[in-house]
């Protein structure tokens, strides 16, 4: 009964908003309704039996949806020149460098995304311009920080789409529009307006892109959150990949959910997976996206 309550109870989060923090883990929903389903059977209770069975194709119902409206892109060709892309949430509170600093130094991306970017992670980052000669810093912002680090030209420029002054970077290449997004964890009324107000901007700013773009970040949604329907409605795409992962939280894989995104729109092929921990609680992800004529 309370694995239905709780399932059932997801499908009200376009009216209320705590109803929303119930839709990320809907794929923990339908294994718990498959247990009790096995369960059942062993012990031949058929109302528990049926029951268990409409929950589990109920809650996985909005999960194929979503996997639908949102395509994985087919994989990248043996001949691709792609970009890579990392984007890393690193805990603002976080003092582990090194461990970034080494990863990017073995990963070696061509861009290298940063939330949670406080101050003092930007001063730790500093070397990192030897390698980039293009960066951006959105400073003074505590947990809602920005980095980015590139090896090709972009123009910036940050976009404050909500009431809590929190931040989206718009990134210009000279072939694609890349946005760096980390909107309020929808946690209270307040903060969950904040979050749909932002990903509504950041929808926007994927249709109105005249460029291919690539939207990356800490969404603090997962593929069949309802708070992510502005995206979706943006005929967005994912790396293939993306989408089933696990980037959060990094100290407990029974609550796996991905929030960790690379989205695309208008590229081709391209391809998602997730780093080793850099000592934050989210993972790093990385996209290696093909571009077409960017590396010719």
């Amino acid at each position: 009964m309370g694995v239905a309550t709780v399932s059932l109870f997801g499908f009200l989060a376009r009216w209320i908003w705590f109803a929303d923090l119930i839709t990320p883990f809907r794929l923990q929903i339908a294994m718990a309704a498959a247990v009790l389903c096995a369960a059942s059977l062993l012990m031949r209770h058929r109302l528990t039996i049926t029951a268990s069975l409409v929950v589990f194709a109920l809650t996985l119902a909005p999960i194929i949806t979503r996997t639908l409206s949102v395509p994985a892109l087919p994989a990248l060709e043996p001949a691709a020149k792609p970009i890579s892309l990392i984007m890393s949430n690193v805990l603002y509170v976080s003092t582990d460098y090194d461990t970034v600093l080494d990863m990017v130094a073995r990963e070696d991306p061509d861009i290298f995304a940063v939330v949670e970017a406080a101050d003092h992670w930007q001063s730790a980052l500093t070397d990192l311009k030897t390698r980039y000669p293009y960066s951006y810093d959105v400073s003074g912002r505590s947990a809602f920080g920005i980095s980015l680090y590139a090896k090709a030209p972009f123009t910036a420029r940050v976009i404050t789409p909500a009431h809590a002054a929190v931040p989206l970077l718009r990134a210009e290449f000279a072939d694609f529009i890349l946005l760096v997004a980390h909107p309020v964890p929808p946690i209270n009324a307040a903060y969950a307006l904040e979050n749909s107000i932002y990903l509504k901007a950041l929808a926007n700013q994927v249709r109105d892109a005249q460029k291919p773009v690539i939207v990356t970040g800490d969404l603090n949604s997962t593929l069949w959150s309802y708070s992510l329907t502005p995206l979706v409605a943006a005929k967005m795409q994912r790396p293939k990949g993306s989408g089933f992962a696990y980037t959060w939280p990094t100290n407990n894989p029974l609550m796996a959910i991905q929030i960790d995104h690379v989205l695309t729109r208008d590229i081709p092929s391209a391809r998602f997976k997730v780093l080793p921990s850099v000592g934050s609680d989210h993972f790093p992800v990385r996209a290696d996206i093909e571009l077409g004529a960017i590396h010719d």
